[in-house]
């Protein structure tokens, strides 16, 4: 009896840091999923500012000088705003990499954990069994004990 016990208590506190880590594992999954959001709205913003620089030049117009400063100034923040983007896309790809890596390796804890339980409950139903056999056992012995008092 006491085996038991102690084996559903170990099952008991397996399942509590099951659920942690499952909730912990969740909780990166939407991380993850925010990441890639925000990694895709970079990735449209800078495909947009490239546009914005192939469509915005002077070919074929005539302009002063005033105008040619005016529109290498333009660029030149066109250009600054998407080397900043892609700086910002990298780091975010980086998080992104990062969280990959925490969830494959809450993945691999939370089965680990569920491989303890199915342990747990093999050793559970084992120890049960065990002890029917012991009480079948018992009863058998104090039937045979009866029967030869009584001859």
């Amino acid at each position: 009896m006491h085996l038991l016990n102690k084996y559903k208590t170990f099952q008991r506190a397996n399942v509590v840091r099951e659920r942690s880590h499952m909730r912990h594992l969740e909780k990166l999954q939407r991380q993850y999923s925010q990441i890639q959001n925000e990694c895709s709205k970079l990735n449209r913003t800078i495909s947009l500012q490239h546009q914005l620089l192939q469509g915005g030049g002077l070919a074929g117009l005539t302009t002063d000088r005033i105008g040619i400063f005016s529109w290498l100034r333009k660029t030149a923040a066109v250009q600054r705003k998407t080397q900043d983007l892609r700086l910002e896309m990298h780091l975010c790809e980086v998080r992104a990499v990062d969280c990959e890596k925490e969830i494959a390796a809450q993945h691999s804890l939370c089965k680990q954990l569920r491989s303890k339980h199915e342990k747990y409950a093999l050793l559970i139903s084992g120890e049960i069994k065990n002890q029917v056999i012991k009480n079948l056992n018992f009863e058998e012995s104090e039937i045979e004990g009866r029967l030869s008092w009584k001859k």
